[in-house]
């Protein structure tokens, strides 16, 4: 578990953010300077990492009593596997798979007829896509993470 920065606190001038006056944003870090927490005048956000300084869970913030938040799952080598969304109480999932290679060859949204699926000619090069916006009959799922 890392141990809370000796960094100090960071206070941004409200001209930067917004412009709203007599307001600052405050920050904390990590000993190796992932973001921790972002206080601002809507309230707090936190981030939390694993031992590989991946961002796992990237945003959690409750306003008037609703959580938002994004988990994200990585495999292994890095991959983000999946992103888990909470958002004003309704939870979506982005997935993703990839190739033996680590290519992404899937991205599939659950709460939506939407995905992405790629591939790739035998140079390695992007060959076909499907764009996000292509309507599915089903809601999209990838395949296993690794092809």
């Amino acid at each position: 578990m890392k141990a809370q920065a000796p960094l100090p606190a960071c206070r941004t001038p409200a001209a930067i953010y917004g412009g709203f006056a007599n307001q600052s944003i405050q920050s904390s870090y990590d000993q190796v300077g992932n973001l921790l927490s972002m206080t601002d005048w809507a309230g707090t956000i936190t981030n939390a990492y694993d031992r590989l300084n991946r961002n796992t869970l990237s945003f959690s913030r409750t306003v008037s009593g609703v959580t938002n938040r994004i988990q994200n799952t990585f495999d292994i080598i890095g991959n983000r596997l999946r992103a888990d969304y909470t958002i004003n109480g309704t939870a979506q999932t982005i997935s993703n798979a990839y190739d033996q290679l680590d290519r992404p060859v899937c991205v599939a949204h659950s709460q939506s007829h939407v995905s992405a699926v790629y591939g790739y000619n035998t140079n390695g090069k992007l060959a076909t896509n499907t764009p996000f916006w292509v309507h599915c009959s089903l809601r999209p799922q990838c395949p296993s993470p690794h092809l």
